[in-house]
């Protein structure tokens, strides 16, 4: 038999860049969270405790603006995929119908190219529609920018 008839389809979608870019927010505020530390031991040594509420603050705004954009985006993406799913949902539930009212095999046959070049030719533009923005901000993240 076929080892690959009994094997389940590999899906090529990646997970790993965006769990680095997750890791790398962790890193960068586990880095800020230290030097917060430090700064804190430090101001309140010379200069008192305003000074370390001052730097406490800095950190917990760096660190913010550093993990914002990557979760937006990331929440953004699903938003969008959840909505392309639905509308895919649809046109599914109602495919039995349409079948129905077809007259031939012909009909029928040229129904679900029809459908099949639609679903494929969607789930495509749906693919560069969400791989666009995470490759420009993970092209961002891996050259050390802000992400935007």
């Amino acid at each position: 038999m076929n080892d690959q008839a009994t094997s389940p389809q590999r899906s090529d979608f990646d997970f790993a860049p965006a769990l680095k870019m997750y890791m790398d927010s962790m890193e960068i505020w586990k880095e800020n969270y230290e030097k917060f530390l430090q700064n804190a031991n430090l101001a309140s040594t010379f200069q008192g405790a305003d000074s370390a509420q001052a730097s406490h603050e800095q950190v917990v705004t760096d660190w913010q603006k550093s993990s914002e954009a990557l979760y937006r985006r990331f929440i953004e993406q699903q938003i969008e995929l959840f909505h392309f799913l639905g509308r895919r949902l649809e046109l599914y539930r109602d495919m039995p119908e349409q079948l129905a009212r077809c007259k031939t095999p012909a009909d029928f046959a040229q129904m679900e190219i029809a459908f099949l070049n639609r679903m494929a030719m969607e789930y495509a533009q749906e693919t560069a529609k969400f791989m666009t923005p995470m490759t420009e901000l993970m092209t961002a993240w891996a050259s050390g920018q802000a992400p935007k």
